[in-house]
């Protein structure tokens, strides 16, 4: 029962450095947002689209890669965007 005592907190320990450990998703979503709407170029706008959809996928948030044709309307990429946002 001792060793028990010494060997709980020692778990929780490592197991509260594990989540520690993960990214920070919600900040890195915001982060893209905040990007996205400061953003006046269509060009950067749709670079950073790609971006963020690309980070959606790596999360695996979304299943299908969504990329953005360079002569995509930027209307419809803002749309898009701010769904997933």
């Amino acid at each position: 029962m001792k060793t028990a005592r010494y060997i709980i907190p020692f778990v929780l320990l490592l197991f509260s450095l594990s989540l520690r450990a993960q990214p920070d998703e919600a900040g890195q979503m915001k982060q893209y947002a905040e990007q996205y709407v400061g953003c006046e170029n269509a060009s950067r706008r749709l670079q950073l689209a790609n971006e963020f959809f690309a980070f959606l996928q790596k999360i695996e948030y979304i299943d299908e890669p969504i990329v953005f044709p360079a002569d995509s309307h930027i209307d419809s990429v803002d749309v898009n965007v701010y769904y997933y946002v």
